[in-house]
């Protein structure tokens, strides 16, 4: 489930199990989870070591509601393995459930988020300290996208490159003080790359202060891409409540030399 909602339901005092691997933490700076409540409510346990955590003794993290923990390589020096991560339902829930990963970026040199199509990161941050995302698009993917910044009363400047140099205050090929900003295929700067780093930077308040902490919830989305679904391939989605939908084609005999 590694950046990719797992979303499930579970009755009353009931538990669903879950693990992730993740193989090689050579640029990894920390392992994620993030849960998002829709209906009732559900506790996540989540431990290196116990195949089935049910409760806060055997476990070393817990999320309640909706709540985002990491295990970061300044509390644990290796962390390649399996985490394992039990769901208790409170009462009937319906929720999802995510793993993410943050590496060491050599265009950066900081640590990055990987975002992906719909799903939303939930981000704390301190001063002025700017946090750095990547969206990676394929050749395929010429289609315009969207980055939104929200469930925030404060204004953040998104600063975007794709050229394999690290985005840093006016240095940005795109650049927005709104909170969102769209990437067109028309835009200029649009073919020098397929990997776009944003940097997100906090602004100063009314008061020409920077608050202590700020949290806030990132994510894109791309806008009115119609994919391809081939022959005998399936093709997995997730719409969320900002992708609220997706467009797909199916093209039969496009040589127009078979019998179909």
């Amino acid at each position: 489930m590694l950046n990719k909602p797992s979303k499930d339901f579970l009755m009353r005092n009931a538990y669903r199990y879950y693990y992730f691997t993740l193989t090689d933490d050579s640029v990894v700076n920390y392992v994620g989870f993030q849960m998002t409540h829709i209906s009732g409510e559900a506790w996540v346990f989540i431990s290196r070591t116990n195949p089935r955590p049910t409760d806060w003794a055997d476990s070393e993290r817990a999320l309640i509601m909706d709540d985002r923990v990491t295990f970061s390589k300044a509390q644990y020096p290796t962390l390649s393995g399996k985490y394992y991560i039990g769901v208790y339902a409170e009462s009937a829930a319906y929720y999802s459930l995510t793993a993410f990963v943050g590496y060491q970026d050599h265009i950066s040199k900081n640590t990055v988020t990987k975002l992906f199509d719909g799903v939303t990161q939930k981000i704390q941050s301190q001063k002025s300290n700017p946090m750095f995302f990547l969206i990676s698009r394929s050749e395929s993917e010429a289609s315009s996208f969207s980055v939104h910044v929200k469930e925030t009363s404060q204004q953040f400047q998104l600063c975007v490159r794709n050229d394999k140099t690290k985005p840093d205050g006016n240095n940005c090929f795109w650049k927005s003080t709104n909170n969102s900003l769209t990437i067109r295929p028309s835009d200029e700067s649009y073919g020098n790359g397929t990997n776009f780093v944003i940097e997100v930077s906090p602004q100063k308040g009314a008061d020409g202060q920077y608050q202590d902490h700020y949290f806030y919830s990132i994510y894109y989305i791309s806008n009115n891409t119609v994919m391809n679904i081939g022959d005998t391939k399936t093709h997995s989605d997730y719409l969320t409540e900002e992708k609220k939908e997706a467009w797909y084609q199916f093209v039969i005999d496009k040589d127009n030399d078979d019998w179909v």
